[in-house]
C-alpha cells in the first residue's frame, strides 16, 4: 500500500507510539482490503467501542 512521507514517519513511531499502532492496523486492514492508498477524512465516528482505563 502507497504511504505518504507523512504516513511513513507516523508508521515509524516517529509522532508517537498510539499514532504508530493504529496506522498499522490501518495498513494491515489495507492490506487486507487490498487498498492502494489511504483517503484523507474530515471526521468518523466509531461505533460500539468500549474505553477501559487500566489503571
Amino acid at each position: 500500500m502507497y504511504l505518504t512521507k507523512e504516513e511513513e514517519l507516523i508508521l515509524a513511531g516517529e509522532y508517537g507510539y498510539a499514532l504508530q499502532k493504529a496506522m498499522e492496523i490501518l495498513v494491515a486492514l489495507g492490506d487486507i482490503y487490498g487498498a492502494d492508498r489511504l483517503i484523507p477524512i474530515k471526521s468518523a465516528q466509531v461505533a460500539g467501542g468500549l474505553l477501559q482505563k487500566h489503571w
